[in-house]
């Protein structure tokens, strides 16, 4: 870890970013089964066997399917099956709730697998700081999952784990309020956007604040994150992958003060 961090902060273009953390390392293997932990934050597992298995199939005639929403109960070993077989498998980190960000089921050479790619949730609410919008100071927890009938293949988190400590309960405005301050800002210009644009789409989500002031210098580890209610508003993605809006394909309001993140 800490050659990782050498080779990203030295050079001709030095990358510095924040971790959620410490600086603890910790790997388990029995030279085929590897379970590794970093910074009391984040994780790994990998069954070197199953995941061959599951890479043997590239390259013979695979076939790769997006799992909506609506298909996760369907067929013999089904996307709500292998829910259940990751959810059994982080149980002992003390997680017990995840949000999908995307699922593919990957078939081919008379074996099959499930790619799914998930972010923290709590209580039905995702944490999520949105595509394409990490920045200076941001941490992003997200994980992903390789697993086929016989088990989890391959698992990794980012920045996942952690405590959850409650805080004072906080009001947070309505959506009718939402849509009132989204108005306001596109009526002034702090928003950028035309009669034509849509969005179709909104989210109660938890956002991860970003540290105002990271040391310039050297990769920060944070010891917490504080995480505020957003509403999120979806354009639909057909649309904004057309290129037809120069706007943002998702537009964010801090669910406490209505300001735009």
């Amino acid at each position: 870890m800490e050659s990782v961090e050498i080779s990203n902060t030295t050079g001709d273009e030095p990358v510095f970013y924040s971790n959620f953390g410490d600086h603890s390392a910790l790997k388990f293997s029995d030279r085929n089964k590897e379970a590794s932990f970093e910074r009391h934050t984040g994780a790994g597992y990998i069954d070197n066997a199953l995941i061959e298995k599951c890479h043997s199939i590239y390259g013979s005639g695979l076939t790769e399917t997006l799992i909506t929403s609506d298909k996760m109960g369907e067929g013999s070993f089904s996307a709500n099956d292998a829910e259940k077989i990751l959810l059994d498998k982080l149980k002992v980190l003390g997680i017990s709730e995840v949000a999908f960000d995307e699922i593919y089921y990957d078939e081919g050479a008379g074996y099959s697998f499930y790619t799914m790619r998930f972010s923290p949730a709590y209580d039905g609410i995702k944490l999520d700081i949105g595509h394409n919008s990490y920045g200076f100071g941001q941490v992003c927890p997200n994980g992903y999952a390789h697993i086929s009938e016989e088990g989890v293949a391959e698992l990794g988190l980012h920045a996942f784990c952690g405590k959850i400590e409650d805080k004072e309960p906080v009001e947070i405005i309505s959506f009718e309020q939402a849509l009132e301050v989204l108005e306001q800002y596109l009526d002034s210009g702090i928003i950028d956007a035309d009669e034509n644009m849509t969005y179709d789409r909104v989210e109660l989500n938890y956002y991860p604040v970003p540290n105002p002031s990271p040391k310039p210098d050297e990769i920060e580890y944070k010891a917490e994150l504080e995480l505020i209610p957003i509403w999120r508003i979806y354009m639909p993605l057909d649309e904004y992958v057309s290129g037809a809006y120069n706007g943002a394909s998702a537009i964010c309001i801090n669910a406490i003060t209505g300001e735009n993140i």
